[in-house]
């Protein structure tokens, strides 16, 4: 009798060696000569006839628990009877070799199907892995003798049938060694992806580490009993500890930390305080964490940039809105006007109700007063509020025009049409006014000769380019502005009389400011609100007694005068109100004189090179005083140290 120590049945490997010792018990010497494979089979279909099946529900749940495979009954007929054999324990693991190799899984399903039926079956093995196919498929074909009684109950001496126990054995064995094996392997992979996952978990903590302790603010996290679980490395310096284990991992009111988390937690909002330590002063921010109910602690020093920042725009705004609310009853009496144009003065508003008339007509306008009124500004009005609105607003200075330009710079010209002349030629105001509106402003320094050629215009809407004879027909509306006396030089013969008419079908005269003092105290508001903006400086304020001397001066350059002379006040004046000797100051320095060019009440300055190169010089001059100390230099100035560097980029101011 063999014992168990003489056949190993370890493994899968163990099983050939099983199968070999059975082939050598069941077939004789004289059978030597039959082929391997015939050997197998035989053996095999002895063992399956063996198994006691007696139906084919026991054939597939007996054959699948001895581990040859899945059995699957495809085909039962009276011809023949098709069984598939799905993960084959021989071939299942195997590429195409270009054959079957199955003959133990045939014997074994041909010896069981023998004993069902109870005749003689072999079996074929027609589908194979070797083969290339995905399943074995076995064709079993009755045979015309049937299995006797006797043959079919063969008795088996101890040894043989202690081989064939053993084989059974190694096929079950077999089974749970791949089973195992499989296991072994989904364990294998899922522990790799957890490594995986563990490894990027702690890419993810160490990057998280190294963000917090980046972040130049205290920072901390507090869990939702109290308990600190983090703080960053500027934390531990605010706190002078030289490890986070001496403050983590411990309650805020063991460390007699000032704090709001159980507010902040209850609440679901943050809270913002002020605290006070040896270090100096703090802005604390205390913000719940959402998803882990916990909060993160910032503590911000007063001192640093981006709290003085914070403070500068908060302390902007809060001005502003004061000076609006200040300014609410006082804006109900005024007409608010395009491009930050205020009216308060009876004399401007009836200009204004009668301008509202002429806009809705095609009518030319002449458009009268001191330099410095208003006129551009009131033409733009016009267009604005006409049906031409959407086409070109074209503005031409008569007093910058070379008077051997005039006609060129009017109506244009062809390519070649006198030297010096473009080589595409170029069109002419009037033209690129199609459909809109031009404005000739200062039309009295048309010169005589270019003044009958405007009139035949004025008069047909038709011209010429130079160079060319071509007549070309617009439809444009004419505005003209003067600050001289046209009746004069009709008289005196240096403006055509005729073409005096021609413009002035309407004729509007703006009111110099000095008669319409009601307009200044309004206007100095507006006008240092919107430069305070502009230049990044702190909105002054003009005193009482400073407002009084502006209101008496005379303002001969008028409203440009005033925004010139408010401009530099706003600069030069120390501290945030304007007071009566800064003005007196500066006014004692205008020429009454002076004539300006734009008398536009856009903010926009054609002076702001000059302005410039004042705040520039200022600037360096205060900075001098304060040996460089650019505190001290803001200060002086009335600014904010974000804003004096804003000013150091801005003019190329080394520091």
């Amino acid at each position: 009798m063999l014992s168990k120590e003489e056949i190993e049945i370890e493994d899968y490997d163990g099983l050939e060696n099983n199968l070999k010792e059975a082939i050598n018990i069941f077939n004789s010497k004289e059978e030597s000569n039959i082929v391997i494979e015939d050997m197998y089979y035989n053996t095999a279909k002895n063992i399956g006839s063996k198994l006691e099946i007696k139906n084919y529900d026991q054939l597939t749940e007996k054959l699948s628990k001895l581990g040859i495979g899945q059995v699957r009954i495809n085909l039962i007929s009276d011809q023949k009877i098709i069984i598939r054999l799905y993960e084959c324990v021989t071939c299942g693991d195997m590429e195409y070799i270009g054959r079957s190799i199955c003959d133990f899984e045939a014997g074994i399903i041909s010896g069981a199907v023998s004993s069902i039926i109870d005749q003689n079956v072999e079996a074929t093995e027609t589908k194979c892995c070797g083969l290339g196919d995905d399943f074995c498929e076995f064709e079993l074909i009755k045979k015309n003798q049937g299995i006797t009684k006797g043959e079919s109950d063969v008795k088996l001496d101890n040894s043989k049938q202690n081989v064939v126990d053993l084989t059974l054995h190694s096929l079950n064995l077999a089974k749970k060694y791949k089973e195992t094996k499989y296991k072994s392997e989904c364990f294998s992979d899922s522990n790799q992806e957890l490594d995986r996952a563990l490894k990027n978990t702690r890419k993810i903590n160490q990057f998280n580490e190294t963000v917090l302790d980046s972040i130049p603010n205290c920072l901390a996290v507090i869990d939702k009993n109290g308990v600190i679980l983090r703080i960053n490395d500027k934390y531990k310096e605010f706190l002078g500890k030289s490890s986070a284990a001496e403050v983590e991992k411990k309650s805020v009111e063991a460390l007699n930390w000032q704090t709001k988390y159980q507010e902040v937690l209850s609440t679901g909002e943050s809270a913002v305080w002020q605290e006070d330590s040896e270090q100096g002063v703090y802005i604390v921010f205390e913000t719940p964490i959402k998803e882990n109910g916990g909060v993160i602690r910032q503590l911000i020093a007063v001192e640093s940039q981006f709290i003085k920042l914070l403070l500068d725009k908060i302390d902007f705004l809060e001005k502003e809105m004061k000076y609006y609310k200040n300014k609410t009853l006082e804006d109900k009496n005024k007409e608010k006007l395009i491009d930050n144009m205020v009216v308060v003065s009876e004399e401007m508003k009836e200009v204004i109700k009668y301008t509202k008339k002429v806009a809705k007509t095609d009518a030319t306008v002449l458009l009268r007063g001191e330099s410095g009124t208003g006129k551009t500004m009131l033409a733009k009005r016009i267009h604005k509020e006409s049906p031409r609105k959407h086409n070109d607003f074209v503005y031409i200075d008569c007093t910058t025009i070379p008077e051997n330009f005039f006609e060129a710079e009017l109506f244009g010209y062809e390519p070649g049409a006198f030297t010096g002349a473009k080589k595409d030629g170029k069109i002419g105001k009037l033209e690129k006014a199609n459909g809109g509106t031009i404005f000739l402003d200062e039309i009295g320094e048309v010169p005589l000769e270019m003044q009958s050629k405007l009139l035949r215009f004025l008069q047909e809407q038709k011209f010429e380019r130079i160079g060319s004879t071509e007549i070309k027909e617009v439809d444009v509306r004419i505005i003209a502005a003067t600050n001289q006396n046209l009746e004069k030089m009709v008289k005196e013969g240096r403006f055509r009389k005729d073409l005096y008419y021609r413009l002035n079908v309407i004729n509007i005269n703006l009111p110099p400011l000095r008669k319409r003092w009601q307009d200044i105290p309004s206007l100095v508001d507006e006008i240092l609100l919107q430069f305070s903006k502009e230049a990044g400086i702190d909105i002054k304020e003009v005193s009482e007694e400073g407002m009084k001397e502006l209101i008496s001066y005379s303002w001969p350059g008028n409203i440009r005068e005033l925004k010139n002379v408010l401009k530099r006040l706003a600069i030069i004046t120390e501290g945030k109100l304007i007071k009566k000797d800064d003005v007196l100051s500066e006014l004692k320095d205008v020429d009454a004189t002076e004539e300006l060019e734009d008398d536009s009440l856009e903010l926009e300055d054609s002076n702001e090179g000059q302005i410039g190169r004042m705040e520039r010089d200022l600037i360096i001059k205060t900075l001098k005083q304060h040996d460089y100390n650019k505190t001290k230099t803001a200060d002086k100035l009335g600014m904010s140290r974000q804003t004096l560097y804003n000013k150091f980029k801005k003019y190329s101011i080394d520091y």
